[in-house]
């Protein structure tokens, strides 16, 4: 709210990412990575994945290659000033 409170007020050409399920390489394993970190590397051990609630969450997973690609495309499109976009893979999992 204060990045487009400036973009509005100064005229700070302000673009906001918001990055969904970011895994790749040298990421912590653990809680620190976040979700998809747990799940991936559990899974890779042939461990049962840890479930919260009724497990019906929807997650995307999105590679570090493309969290990068979408923010390069933010940073060169004009268009991209004053908005707001999601950064995250189009499949979901439960």
């Amino acid at each position: 709210h204060v990045a487009f409170a400036m973009h509005e007020e100064l005229g700070l050409a302000v673009t906001v990412l918001r990055y969904f399920g970011g895994y790749g390489d040298f990421q912590h394993k653990g809680w620190l990575g976040g979700p998809q970190s747990v799940f991936m590397e559990r899974a890779f051990e042939g461990l049962p994945l840890p479930v919260h609630g009724d497990g019906l969450q929807r997650r995307t997973f999105t590679h570090a290659d493309d969290l990068v690609d979408g923010t390069v495309r933010a940073l060169f499109s004009d268009r991209a000033v004053g908005e707001l976009y999601n950064v995250g893979g189009a499949a979901e999992y439960t």
